[in-house]
């Protein structure tokens, strides 16, 4: 049984999860949803973060809502323009049951159900079902390091 105040910070910690994807689409709907580069990077990177939210091991919740995605737009020249999206486990996350931070000890339960190292083959999927099939992808960052960050661009 859940104290009052575990449940609370459950309810939070589900709060900020609800209020990034709120501001992702927001960020999607500002960039013409997926006719631009960045709206197309950032639907994709919605749906990879939903996608590793759905299949994370589920014990008391905490892993799973901690899924985050960002997706940046850096315009290095005036005909150059560099959209990143990162996936990650929000490291400012607490598991208020159990303690610990779910991007710590997120890599333990990785290494007993891989469902984030699984997560490239999704991005590859999204690629080849042509959502980001014109786009580069940097699968030397994406695979090796899964755990840590996705970054494609």
């Amino acid at each position: 049984m859940l104290t009052i105040e575990a449940e609370a910070q459950m309810k939070e910690i589900a709060r900020l999860y609800k209020e990034a994807a709120a501001g992702l689409g927001y960020f999607i709907v500002d960039h013409v949803g997926a006719f631009t580069v960045p709206g197309r990077m950032a639907v994709a990177a919605e749906r990879i973060r939903e996608e590793g939210r759905r299949t994370s091991p589920f014990y008391t919740g905490t892993l799973s809502l901690s899924h985050q995605a960002t997706v940046e737009v850096e315009q290095p020249s005036d005909t150059t323009e560099v959209v990143t999206a990162r996936i990650f486990i929000d490291p400012d996350i607490v598991n208020p049951i159990l303690g610990g931070h779910p991007a710590v000890y997120g890599v333990e339960v990785n290494d007993r159900k891989p469902w984030w190292d699984d997560l490239w083959l999704f991005t590859l999927d999204e690629a080849n079902n042509g959502l980001l099939a014109d786009l580069e992808l940097d699968l030397k960052t994406l695979m090796p390091s899964a755990y840590e960050a996705m970054r494609f661009r």
